[in-house]
């Protein structure tokens, strides 16, 4: 496959600047809880200091860090990549993983907004980093289960 460092940083960096301006737009438009789909889902401003869900609250710094040395290994890796969906996916991990690592360095906490939930049920909020994240890890995931794990 020919340059893909090159695409590889164009997506990253696509994911990074919506996500950035995603939760741009929702720390400055959702200080209140704006209602999208009654009893189904709002933009809710929430600012996470911990990892998912909350947990580890207070380790921003530390998971700041790993971020960092997460997205450089993948970097470092990526010009073995020979397939073009394994590419796209350790390309959707690291866009995520540098759009959360930047408000743990920049802002002191992630910044989360979607929030579904059911009645009273509410699914933890999140952003836009984070579906690509999980959307990565669901595809290795998959491709792990289908005995098919060659990078």
């Amino acid at each position: 496959m020919k340059k893909p460092r090159f695409q590889f940083s164009a997506l990253c960096v696509l994911i990074l600047l919506i996500d950035q301006l995603s939760k741009a737009w929702a720390l400055t438009h959702c200080a209140k809880p704006l209602v999208c789909i009654p009893h189904f889902f709002n933009l809710t401003l929430v600012l996470n200091s911990g990892s998912i869900w909350g947990i580890g609250a207070h380790t921003t710094q530390w998971l700041a860090w790993v971020g960092v040395l997460v997205i450089g290994f993948v970097f470092f890796k990526i010009k073995s990549i020979q397939n073009l969906s394994n590419l796209i996916a350790l390309s959707c991990l690291a866009g995520g993983i540098a759009g959360n690592t930047y408000d743990r360095l920049f802002r002191g906490a992630v910044v989360d907004f979607l929030d579904f939930y059911v009645k009273t049920w509410h699914w933890p909020c999140f952003n836009v980093a984070d579906i690509a994240i999980v959307c990565s890890c669901f595809y290795f995931i998959f491709k792990v289960s289908k005995k098919d794990a060659t990078l």
